[in-house]
């Protein structure tokens, strides 16, 4: 059940407050009442009506001068309705330019004062509806709806304000990237149901890990950014690691029972620094950082390779899950880290781009082109037909290439 609507009376005159009393408790309205504007002080001190019926006569002051008070907070709308003895236009015209919502003049009519205040009602409730839209919209500009965190907006109007800062009072300032392992393969094993729940998982424990000075955000995908104001090398680190610990120990299951764990790898920079003047320098700086603890794989501590130019930036390499424990989610890692197939290394050095484009073998260069074919001496290519670079061999034998080395 709703509650009553609360009528604040403030009138001098017991016998007009008791009229007023029993005209608003018949329709259903709780009413307080005060006497003079010191009460009225007292009572707003503590708590906030939903309407004032106030009178002017009162025995400190005149009522007028109790409307900045009562329309001190922009937030919330008290609408005011002044019902007076003096009911000249120029004293109504006064009352409200002053503040007042309305302004009646006694004695009136009870049907008249009841359907003014409950109108200025419905303006208040409208008025209310609308504040709790608009604080709802603004959560949803800045707020991340998945994970709870804050969005990427927010995250760099923030650090535009945290490097301002830092430019002012001298403080350092930390800006940490991090990005989920083999995410991908967790929605294509397990479905995005799971997926989500993984993101709300890792939302809820960034949050928990960081302290209430910090910022984090959800940057995009399964990468976060948390900004560390105030925070030198050593206490960011400290954090991260925290952060890193956290996220590993997280166990969750799909709807088959089915359990799945997740890791993450971290790039750490730092502010001022020579080569970081706006917030994307910063983030390109963070995220350089977390390209190279992916390329690392490490299985340990995030680890800070010291290019700070007179202390001012450092990049950390990150958290890497062993493969050991993750067999599959991380296949494809391992043939990143460990490319021991000599034809991936030879088609990542341009060779097999330049043979679909139909370019002769000896047109690649003598010792370059020789030294790069080291121990492979013939590569056969076979591509499906239609795919674009992969021309028939002479006498119509379909799509298949075959590559010699120079010395053939």
């Amino acid at each position: 059940m709703a509650d009553a609507t609360r009528v604040l009376i403030v009138q001098a005159e017991s016998s007009e407050r008791a009229f007023q009393k029993s005209l608003f408790a018949e329709a259903g309205m709780s009413v307080i009442e005060a006497s003079s504007g010191a009460e009225v002080l007292d009572f707003l001190a503590t708590d906030r009506p939903d309407l004032v019926v106030l009178g002017r006569a009162l025995p400190d002051m005149d009522g007028l001068d109790l409307l900045p008070s009562l329309k001190s907070n922009e937030l919330e709308f008290v609408p005011v309705l002044v019902a007076s003895n003096r009911g000249e236009t120029a004293e109504r015209v006064r009352g409200l330019q002053l503040g007042a919502d309305d302004y009646i003049s006694r004695p009136c009519d009870p049907a008249e004062l009841l359907a003014r205040v409950r109108a200025l009602l419905r303006t208040k409730q409208t008025h209310d509806r609308i504040r709790k839209l608009q604080a709802t919209l603004e959560q949803m500009v800045v707020n991340d709806p998945l994970t709870g965190l804050h969005n990427r907006r927010y995250l760099m109007d923030r650090l535009l304000q945290e490097m301002q800062r830092s430019d002012r009072h001298g403080e350092p300032l930390a800006f940490a990237m991090l990005d989920l392992d083999s995410f991908r393969p967790i929605n294509d094993q397990y479905g995005h149901v799971l997926g989500d729940k993984v993101l709300r998982a890792v939302g809820n424990a960034i949050a928990k890990s960081i302290r209430v000075s910090d910022i984090a955000a959800r940057y995009g995908g399964d990468e976060f950014g948390v900004i560390l104001p105030q925070t030198p090398p050593e206490g960011a680190m400290r954090v991260c690691e925290r952060l890193l610990r956290t996220i590993s120990e997280l166990i969750l299951q799909d709807e088959n029972g089915k359990s799945c764990r997740v890791t993450a790898s971290l790039g750490l920079a730092y502010y001022p620094a020579d080569d970081v003047e706006t917030p994307e320098d910063l983030v390109h700086s963070a995220d350089g950082a977390l390209y190279g603890a992916k390329r690392s794989c490490s299985r340990s501590r995030p680890r800070r390779t010291d290019r700070q130019k007179s202390g001012a930036r450092a990049r950390s390499g990150g958290h890497c899950p062993g493969h050991d424990r993750y067999p599959v989610l991380h296949r494809r890692r391992d043939r990143q880290c460990h490319p021991r197939n000599p034809l991936r290394r030879l088609l990542r050095g341009g060779l097999g781009r330049a043979a679909q484009a139909g370019a002769p073998a000896a047109a690649l260069g003598g010792d370059a082109r020789a030294d790069r074919r080291r121990g492979l001496r013939r590569v056969a290519l076979a591509r499906p037909a239609g795919v674009r670079g992969a021309a028939p061999a002479a006498g119509g034998a379909g799509p298949r290439r075959v590559l010699r080395s120079a010395d053939q």
